[in-house]
């Protein structure tokens, strides 16, 4: 194992807490940990019955981190017992020795209190300070909310997504994120996104957090019934995957997903999404709002600002919008935002098991500078 010296922090309730490198004598107190871990089966790759580790190979796995200039075992220590640890290894071949991956384990007891990031801190740190790590690679269930907010807090982006990676029984998969940190990347610093305001209402990026709000809203008969692209049901995982991809299609000019949060409540009540098509200047604008905040003029409100958002800061030329036949509604709140229409594609949606028309609106960049 590379150099590292022993550091003292505290927790976020102020709980003093030694993060140290791993000796043989702590194999008994890391096997009960990774033990009870595993017991739990929540967001574990290995099932508590495959594991059967004994003492002895244990503190042979130790050993090997003790003797490996490319790997690092940390364990953090709350009054002299063991209740984390974070274990890390290089690639093994010369081509992606520069990268390696890891795991975290905590015990329950004394999780939310900060120790999984202090542990990760402490790993950047360390790897930052090595002439050979270059980049930390992690896979985490997509279902962990609160693993992948942390790890964006640390500076880690999604690099994709592996389909149904994780399987817990019939019919019951899970999606697996992969992230990393690379301290050489220029991308490792993330665009700042938008935050527009109106009178009522912040546009705001959605954040995991939000996915539940979604998942009710967005997981509406009638929510489903008049947009083009939303499945009912709302399964669980769909909102967390999407939001995912939010911030990597905002950085390469894919599009902009605006949470509609009212400025009154902070309460979330829909979305609103700019579409971009570089190539010919343009962008097409999809949003709904929840059922409980229909008829408000919420929808009008956040067009206009995105309108606006569009044509002058992405400077594209035209605004396209399009609506189902059956929701003329929406049209409605086109032509209020100034937009007029162009005209209809006929059976241009297939959506549950019949054909439907979509309605074209459009608005020029000459058109909405006379009347701004």
């Amino acid at each position: 194992m590379a150099e590292f010296r022993s550091v003292s922090k505290l927790t976020k309730n102020n709980v003093p807490i030694l993060i140290r490198s791993a000796n043989i004598q702590d194999a008994e107190q890391i096997l009960f940990v990774s033990k009870s871990v595993l017991d739990e089966e929540v967001f574990q790759l290995t099932a508590s019955h495959e594991f059967k580790m004994s003492l002895d190979q244990e503190k042979k796995w130790i050993q090997s981190f003790l003797d490996s200039t490319g790997k690092l075992l940390l364990v953090a220590e709350i009054e002299n017992q063991i209740v984390g640890q974070l274990d890390f290894s290089s690639g093994h071949r010369q081509r992606i020795s520069h990268t390696g991956d890891f795991g975290v384990s905590i015990l329950k007891k004394y999780r939310n209190i900060g120790i999984g990031s202090l542990l990760l801190q402490t790993l950047i740190e360390w790897a930052k300070s090595t002439n050979q790590i270059e980049k930390i690679n992690l896979q985490v269930h997509s279902t962990n909310i609160h693993a992948i907010s942390a790890y964006k807090k640390n500076g880690f982006i999604v690099e994709g997504t592996r389909k149904n990676e994780i399987k817990y029984g019939d019919n019951n998969y899970v999606d697996s994120v992969l992230m990393s940190l690379n301290f050489n990347s220029p991308i490792r610093q993330k665009i700042e996104f938008p935050i527009l305001t109106t009178d009522r209402l912040i546009l705001r990026p959605l954040q995991l957090s939000d996915s539940k709000d979604i998942q009710r809203m967005a997981g509406s008969s009638k929510i489903a019934a008049t947009t083009a692209t939303i499945p009912h049901p709302y399964l669980d995982g769909v909102a967390e995957e999407w939001i995912l991809k939010h911030q990597e299609w905002f950085e390469k000019g894919l599009s902009v997903d605006f949470g509609m949060q009212l400025k009154s409540t902070d309460q979330l009540i829909g979305n609103i999404s700019l579409m971009i098509n570089k190539s010919n200047q343009r962008a097409e604008i999809g949003y709904w709002v929840g059922e409980d905040h229909w008829n408000n003029g919420y929808c009008t409100e956040a067009m206009k600002a995105v309108i606006g958002y569009a044509f002058e800061i992405k400077k594209l030329n035209k605004i396209t919008c399009r609506h189902i036949e059956i929701n003329p509604q929406s049209g409605k709140v086109m032509e209020k935002s100034g937009l007029t229409k162009e005209g209809y594609l006929r059976q241009e949606l297939f959506k549950g098991d019949q054909f439907y028309d979509t309605v074209v609106y459009g608005l020029l960049k000459s058109e909405w500078i006379k009347h701004v």
